[in-house]
C-alpha cells in the first residue's frame, strides 16, 4: 500500500486483521439466519425489545429485523466496503485509531437513532450498519483523488464514490421523509457521517463557516477573476 500513489489497485487477496473478523462475524451471523431462522429471531430479535438490536451489537448489517426482513444488499454493499478498503483504513489510520474511529461513528449513529425510537416511535436500533457507512465515507475520503483500478483497467476516480455515497444518504433522507417509514434508521446515518468526517477533518466546520460567509458576501470567481462580485 503506497500512500503517494495516485492509483488505487482493487485487490484480490483476502482481507485480514480487522476486517477479517468482521467478515467473519457477518458470514457467520447471516448462515444463523438462513439454518436457523426461528432460533435467531428467538435468541437476538425478541430479545431486542424496543431498546436496541442484539444482531446489530454483533456485527451484522443485513437483519434490519426478523429473519424475514432480511437485506441482501446491505450486506453485500458493507462486505465489499471491507473487503477491498478495511486493510488500507487499518494500515493509514493504525488498529487503534481505525478502532476508535469506527466505534465513535457508529455510536454516534446507534444513538441518534435510539433516542429517536424512544421518542417517536420506529425501528429498532441498530450497530452495524453504521460501520458500513462509516468505513465507505473513510475509504472515500482518504482516496478521493485516486483512481480505481482493477488488475489494468481502470474504473474511474474515487471521488464519484464519494458523492454518490453523499448523494445516496440525502436520497434516503428525502424518501424516508416523504413517505411514511420513520426517521431514525437515515438520521442514524447521518449521524454517523457526520462524526466520521469530523474524525477524519476536525477543521471541516470552520471551514464550512469560512465558505459560507464567504458566499453570503457574494465571494466567489467571475470571469476568470477571484473576488467580490
Amino acid at each position: 500500500m503506497f500512500l503517494s500513489s495516485d492509483h488505487y489497485p482493487l485487490h484480490t487477496r483476502k482481507p485480514a486483521r480487522l476486517s477479517a473478523l468482521v467478515l467473519m462475524a457477518w458470514a457467520g451471523m447471516f448462515v444463523f439466519y438462513i439454518v436457523a431462522p426461528s432460533l435467531a429471531d428467538r435468541w437476538l430479535w425478541h430479545l431486542s425489545g424496543t431498546a436496541f438490536s442484539w444482531t446489530g451489537a454483533l456485527l451484522l448489517p443485513v437483519a434490519w429485523g426478523p429473519s424475514s426482513n432480511i437485506s441482501i444488499l446491505g450486506l453485500v454493499l458493507g462486505s465489499l466496503v471491507f473487503w477491498f478498503f478495511g486493510d488500507d483504513l487499518e494500515f493509514r489510520l493504525g488498529r487503534r485509531r481505525f478502532i476508535l474511529f469506527l466505534v465513535t461513528s457508529s455510536v454516534a449513529g446507534f444513538l441518534v437513532s435510539w433516542a429517536w425510537s424512544r421518542a417517536f416511535s420506529g425501528h429498532v436500533a441498530s450497530v452495524a450498519p453504521n460501520l458500513a457507512w462509516a468505513a465507505a465515507l473513510a475509504a472515500c475520503r482518504l482516496h478521493r483523488n485516486k483512481l480505481l483500478v482493477w488488475k489494468n483497467y481502470g474504473l474511474g476516480k474515487v471521488e464519484v464514490l464519494f458523492y454518490f455515497l453523499l448523494g445516496g444518504l440525502a436520497m434516503q433522507v428525502l424518501l424516508t421523509w416523504v413517505s411514511d417509514e420513520p426517521m431514525d434508521q437515515s438520521l442514524g446515518f447521518v449521524a454517523t457521517v457526520l462524526v466520521a468526517a469530523f474524525f477524519l477533518e476536525p477543521r471541516w466546520p470552520a471551514r464550512l463557516r469560512a465558505w459560507w460567509i464567504l458566499r453570503r458576501n457574494r465571494y466567489g470567481k467571475r470571469k476568470g477573476r477571484w473576488g467580490y462580485n
